[in-house]
């Protein structure tokens, strides 16, 4: 049965993928907050 691995395998990059996407988030979201802090000082 190759399914099985599979199916754990495929779950385990979706949470790793889950993970990586909230960290991309978080960081874009700290770079946006200081583009903006930068371009309301100006």
């Amino acid at each position: 049965m190759l399914i099985l691995p599979l199916l754990k395998f495929f779950g385990d990059f979706m949470r790793l993928e889950n993970t990586v996407f909230v960290v991309f988030k978080k960081l874009t979201r700290q770079k946006n907050d200081r583009f903006l802090f930068h371009t309301k000082e100006l």
